[in-house]
Order: C-alpha cells, then sequence, then structure tokens
C-alpha cells in the first residue's frame, strides 16, 4: 500500500488464507489473516519479481520486530463502548508507525466465538434478555458465557498457532518478537511454537470508560 494514512508510509499487507480444517482447529471467524509489515526499506512499488520472503529476511535482519496481533473486534471498531479494542489498535498501529513492525488483524471475534456469539452475550449484558426476548436479568460476561455456551468457568476459545506458522512462513522465526499484550496466553502460546517472544513493557495504556 502506497502511503498509507493510519502508518503514516508505504505498507507491505499479506493477506493468508486459512483452509477449512485450519479455520475450525483455530476457532478463527473468518478465512483471512491479514498482516500490515511496515519498515522503513519496504517501499512501493515492489516488483513483480521480488521475492518477498528474502526481502522480508534482509530487511528485518538481526532486528526485534514490534508486533501486534489484534483480535477481531467489528462492534469495538464501530464505536461500541463497552471494550477498549479500538483504542488500543490504534494506539498499536501507531507505534508500529514510529518503530517498524507488524500488526496482524486476526478474525477470532469475541474470543473465538463469532460475532454472533458476541451479540447475544450483549443483549445479555445490556437489557437481561434472551434471544427470544425473555427477561432473564442483565449479566456479567462469565454469566452470559455460563448461559448461553453451558462453561462453568470462562473460556477463551483463542489460538495463535497458526499465527506462529505464518511467522515462520514469511522466515521471521529466528528474529526477538516484542509482542504488544499482556496476554500470558497469547505469549505463551507462540513461545510454546517456537518463537522468541517478549512483551512490550512500554505498550500498558488501558482505558476504562463509564460502561
Amino acid at each position: 500500500e502506497k502511503n498509507n494514512n493510519l502508518f503514516k508510509d508505504d505498507v507491505l499487507v499479506v493477506c493468508y488464507r486459512a483452509t477449512k480444517k485450519e479455520i475450525e482447529e483455530y476457532n478463527l471467524t473468518s478465512e483471512n489473516i491479514v498482516l500490515f509489515i511496515k519498515h522503513k526499506d519496504l517501499k512501493h512499488p515492489l516488483s513483480n519479481n521480488t521475492n518477498y520472503k528474502n526481502l522480508l529476511k534482509k530487511v528485518f535482519k538481526n532486528q526485534p520486530i514490534l508486533m501486534r496481533i489484534q483480535c477481531e473486534c467489528l462492534l469495538g471498531m464501530y464505536g461500541d463502548s463497552h471494550c477498549d479494542c479500538e483504542k488500543q489498535r490504534l494506539n498499536a498501529i501507531d507505534e508500529i508507525a514510529k518503530n517498524n513492525g507488524i500488526f496482524i488483524h486476526m478474525p477470532q471475534e469475541a474470543q473465538g466465538w463469532g460475532l454472533f456469539y458476541k451479540l447475544k452475550e450483549l443483549e445479555l449484558q445490556l437489557s437481561g434478555k434472551t434471544q427470544d426476548g425473555k427477561y432473564i436479568g442483565i449479566k456479567n460476561r462469565d454469566e452470559a458465557q455460563k448461559i448461553l455456551k453451558g462453561n462453568n468457568k470462562f473460556k477463551d476459545n483463542r489460538s495463535y498457532e497458526i499465527i506462529a506458522n505464518i511467522l515462520k512462513i514469511l522466515g521471521f522465526e529466528k528474529n526477538k518478537i516484542i509482542l504488544m499484550s499482556d496476554s500470558k496466553n497469547k505469549i505463551d502460546n507462540l513461545k510454546n511454537n517456537g518463537l522468541d517472544v517478549y512483551s512490550y513493557d512500554e505498550y500498558k495504556e488501558k482505558v476504562i470508560n463509564e460502561d
């Protein structure tokens, strides 16, 4: 992409299309995983004969990679105030714009349960109503999941093994990855799949609103 407004420069966009098996195995809610790769030495246009894997290995050679894996939150992207997903997304893009790195859009809506589930969960959280309009009382996130999924304990249905596989395909298995996340599960999952991952300590901004 030339002159990407959010990343403040040219960006190499990679779209990975997951197979049906991968969608089921990793609880994806879409087949498309999109990577926005920003580096000062990646400039538009690139030759049609460019070996992208070799180019990426060259420009990021011996460099730590600042990375954000942003799980999809369509309602947050359109202004829902019950999460801070959009604020996190824009903050992460701003950091990558300044420091080079990779922003990954991960299609795992509602912790991997999907958008339709998310809307049913929000209806219970906001109005206390089931899908058929019956009022059963306002529920928190964990209570809503127990009703909708029968889980006694809140379960995050996401997996990041597919991200590790994509990064290895692109040649980043030896790079130190600085992940903008405080999710121990996300960091451990990537480490257990052979990547050298560390938490980005400066990425700590949390936004709390009345909702």
